[in-house]
């Protein structure tokens, strides 16, 4: 089952989550991110300040979300502006409602961090892993 997640995680990133890119952007807010309200289950955070949430062991560099709101929804909710420089990704959620809470499903934030060669977020992806995902293998 490791294998098939592994693979998973490889096709996720190269073939799946290109598609799925609404866009970068900042938030005149993002220093107080926590405190952000989002429309859940719509719009979840995902990669780094997920992890954060569900390890309190990263501080984010780059922030992740995903939604279903549209980008004027996004623009308006949250303070965004459109960036090619920003901070902050986008991506269309693809699953259904799935686990209650602000943060993707532990699988998908384990397939962002691990793909990032970033030591700290590797370190915490396999934290991740070993407390939330290799139990339910």
């Amino acid at each position: 089952r490791k294998e098939l997640l592994e693979l998973w995680v490889k096709e996720y990133q190269n073939t799946l989550k290109p598609t799925l890119e609404i866009g970068r952007y900042t938030m005149k807010r993002l220093e107080n991110w926590k405190e952000l309200t989002l429309n859940h289950p719509k719009t979840v955070w995902g990669a780094e300040p997920a992890a954060d949430l569900l390890t309190n062991y990263l501080n984010p560099g780059m922030f992740t979300l995903y939604t279903e709101e549209t980008k004027k929804e996004l623009i308006v909710n949250y303070g965004l502006m459109p960036d090619k420089d920003g901070e902050l990704y986008i991506y269309q959620k693809f699953w259904k409602n799935g686990e209650p809470g602000t943060t993707a499903p532990p699988i998908l934030i384990y397939a962002d961090l691990i793909m990032t060669n970033d030591k700290r977020c590797i370190e915490t992806a396999n934290i991740l892993f070993n407390e939330q995902i290799e139990p339910k293998l």
